[in-house]
This record gives C-alpha cells, structure tokens and sequence, in this order.
C-alpha cells in the first residue's frame, strides 16, 4: 500500500502544499492501486503502437514506457498543487492525464519530421492538434512547415524541440490516449540530460540553465550539420553523375570523329594528325579528381558555416582539411602535401595541369643584383 509519509518525503512535497491540493489521499490510493492493476494492459497497447511506428518512413528508433504508478500520484498531486479547482479523480484520470503512454520516434535528419507526421496523422485519429515546441531562433522556414502540417507552434523557455501527438488508439474495446513525441537523435539527447539534471527539483538553478542553454545550442548545431552532410551527399553525387554523363557523351563523340577519320579520303598521316588532335582532346577533358570533389565539399562547408555559432564558439573556425584545402590558397604540389599531413587527410591523386609550376632557381651570381622584395618571391616556392 502507497504510505502518504513516505510518498511526499520522495517527492519533496510538505504537508501544507498536500494540504492546499485539497486531496484525498484514499482516493489517491485507490487510483494508484488501480493503475498498477492494469498497467500490463496500457504496456500492451504502448507495444501495438511501437509496432506500428517501427514501420513508418524515416523512423531510426523507438522509445516506449507506460507511467510509473508512483509518478502518476505525484502528477495529480502537483496538477492540484498549480490549479486546486483543476478536477483530476479516480473517474476521469485516464482521459485528463494524456501521457499514461508515451512513445519516442527518432528519425536522424531535421527534415525527417514531415514524412513521419503524415503517417502519423493517416494512420490514428488525433485527440487535438498536435504540437511543435520550438527554440526562439529556429528557422521561420521551418516554424511555417510546422504551421503548414497543422502543428500548433510552442516556443518552450528552455529550448526545448520536439513534436508532439495524441493519438486515440482502440486495439480492443476500451480507446486508450498516447503521446507520441517527434525528434532527432540529437533532440533526445540533450532531452534527455536535460530531463536528468533538471527535473523536477533543478527547475530553478540558473547555473545549470545557462550551461544547458549551450549545450542546447551545440545539440542544434549538429542537427543542422548533419541536414548539410546530407545535402552536400546528393550534391557531390548529382555532380558525379553529370560528370559521368558527359564523359559518356565525350566518349561517344570522340567515336563518331574516329569513324568519320578513317572515311575521310585523306593521306595516312593526314589521318594520323587528326587522330593525334582527336587524342589531345580526349586528355583535356577528364571527370572530376577527389581533389576538386573535396574542394567542393570545403567550400559548400565554409557557405554553410558562415554565420553559425556553436553556443560561444564560431564555426567558421573550420576543421584543419577545411581551412588548408580551400580553393583559395596556393595549389602546389608540396602544399598540398602539406594540407594533407596537417589534416589528416589521405593523399590525393592530382592531375599534373592543376598543379602550380616550380620557380625556377636563380644561379647566386645573378641574385646577388637583386633587392630583397625581388629575391624573397611569394612565398609559394620550394
């Protein structure tokens, strides 16, 4: 049996904020012994709904749980603590407390969001609207896809980011309500500490606040980074693809001038010099190296981290391959060695016209009648 002394010592709630719920204990009681008493048939139906969910488009993962008994009680209590005429009894517990069912589908990219709410929405009635919490400073382009989809917009105080339905499930005869919640990978973890570190007897440090405020931020930062990885994947294979296309086209328009070569009623050398220049021609066209696919990549980076800040840490602080292989600096071949060593980076084949050629060297007799601006060069050379 629930003991009241024990349950509000737990719970941190005094005798006098119990009092001003205006409770009764008994029926608190009743309903937390009643819960207990059918919450293998709530885990059940969390189940059929995780089951369903596993199967939608973009879902990476699910989370479920069914409320504990003991923080059931000390949500009602609290509800009552707030609001004493708010009406929560034994009678009307399982429709006035909507997250006895609460269910997490993960998805890995930002924009996976809308492909799981329209199967969502087609898949279960909605008992409201559902929500999107958002951080002040999210994109309007996304707050408007939210209010596009029908979401109700929330800006949470703590930066809080997730979507949130409840859903009318009838796997038997009784209709059950569960909250299913909406977010990133990125968005559960901080989430999840958040919930740890803060609540429900932190909720008021301002040290912790402002640390998880940062840390809200870098959780945001790397949701948006991996939205532009997956961007920047399709672009450099669009690219790729064109590439191959028109090396196709090349390559089949070099044929044809073959052909038509050897139809010509020309001298044998005359034939043999228009097939040297089909060759040269061949050579100069050539697909895109990694070099110039990695060159790509850094640069569409340093667009993207233009203006992005990382809490109090500025992303266009770029990764060492980043900085050194912007197409910018000076393309030698020692430098690019060099870059390469520096940033961890594999060697690259380069093709030899890329390259910047050699300074030639200047015999010492002849440097000697030069000015220092003259003999120092740019600074490029070996």
């Amino acid at each position: 049996m629930l003991d009241k002394a024990a349950f509000l010592a737990e719970y941190r709630i005094s005798d006098e904020q119990f009092a001003e719920s205006k409770l009764d204990w008994g029926e608190l009681v009743a309903i937390h012994d009643e819960f207990l008493a059918n919450r293998s048939e709530y885990l059940a139906v969390a189940n059929f709904i995780s089951e369903r969910l596993q199967t939608l488009p973009g879902v990476h993962s699910i989370k479920l749980r069914v409320k504990d008994p003991a923080h059931l009680i000390e949500k009602i209590v609290r509800k009552r603590i707030a609001d004493p005429t708010r009406d929560i009894g034994r009678d009307n517990y399982t429709t006035a407390l909507t997250d006895l069912i609460g269910l997490r589908a993960l998805h890995l990219f930002k924009d996976g969001w809308l492909p799981i709410h329209d199967a969502i929405s087609g898949t279960w009635d909605l008992h409201e609207p559902p929500v999107a919490n958002i951080r002040r400073g999210d994109p309007e382009e996304l707050v408007e896809q939210f209010r596009s989809a029908g979401c109700e917009i929330n800006e949470h105080e703590f930066g809080y980011r997730s979507i949130h339905y409840l859903v009318r499930s009838r796997p038997s005869k009784h209709e059950y309500i569960a909250e299913i919640q909406v977010r990133t990978i990125f968005e559960e973890g901080w989430s999840e500490i958040d919930h740890q570190i803060r609540y429900p007897y932190e909720m008021d440090n301002s040290i912790l606040a402002q640390f998880l405020v940062v840390f809200n931020r870098l959780a945001g930062s790397a949701d948006e980074m991996g939205s532009f990885v997956q961007r920047l994947k399709r672009d450099l294979h669009e690219r790729e693809a064109a590439a191959a296309s028109a090396l196709s086209e090349k390559n089949a328009l070099i044929n044809t001038l073959q052909e038509q070569i050897e139809q010509l009623k020309v001298t044998r050398p005359e034939k043999e010099k228009l097939k040297r220049s089909v060759k040269d021609i061949e050579r100069s066209i050539s697909s895109p190296t990694t070099l110039s696919l990695l060159e790509s990549a850094m640069g569409k980076f340093a667009e993207w981290s233009d203006g992005v800040q990382l809490g109090s840490i500025a992303a266009s602080r770029l990764p060492p391959e980043a900085r050194l292989m912007r197409a910018d600096l000076p393309l030698t071949a020692s430098g690019v060695a060099a870059a390469q060593a520096a940033a961890g980076v594999a060697r690259l084949t380069m093709p030899q016209e890329r390259l910047a050629p050699k300074p030639e060297k200047v015999p010492d007799e002849k440097r000697s009648g030069q000015s220092p601006s003259e003999s120092s060069g740019d600074g490029n050379g070996e």
